[in-house]
């Protein structure tokens, strides 16, 4: 598994990123991100459509998975609750 994500946006505007993969995650971590990716059906969630709404936290998730590999831009507050979940969890890995 490999995960790339951004968060920006926000009052503040500075983005907050984290990459990472099987190699450098501990087994707790890639276990965590992979529960919450098929918990949201990361893979299958239809394309989130972005509002564009001043202040908006906006997620870039990137990952990739055995065969599988998707990314999507979506805003955190007009996300579907089932991948809220996973974008909490990978900006609390994120740094500034």
């Amino acid at each position: 598994m490999k995960v790339d994500f951004v968060l920006s946006g926000g009052l503040v505007g500075k983005s907050k990123k984290f990459s990472g993969d099987d190699k450098t995650l501990s087994d707790r971590q890639v276990l965590k991100i992979r529960q919450l990716v098929e918990k949201s059906d990361f893979f299958n969630i239809a394309e989130p459509f972005l509002e564009d709404t001043p202040d908006t936290h906006i997620s870039m998730l990137n990952i990739s998975d055995d065969e599988r590999s998707r990314q999507i831009v979506i805003e955190y507050e007009t996300a579907p609750t089932v991948i809220k979940e996973l974008i909490k969890e990978l900006e609390n890995m994120a740094e500034y």
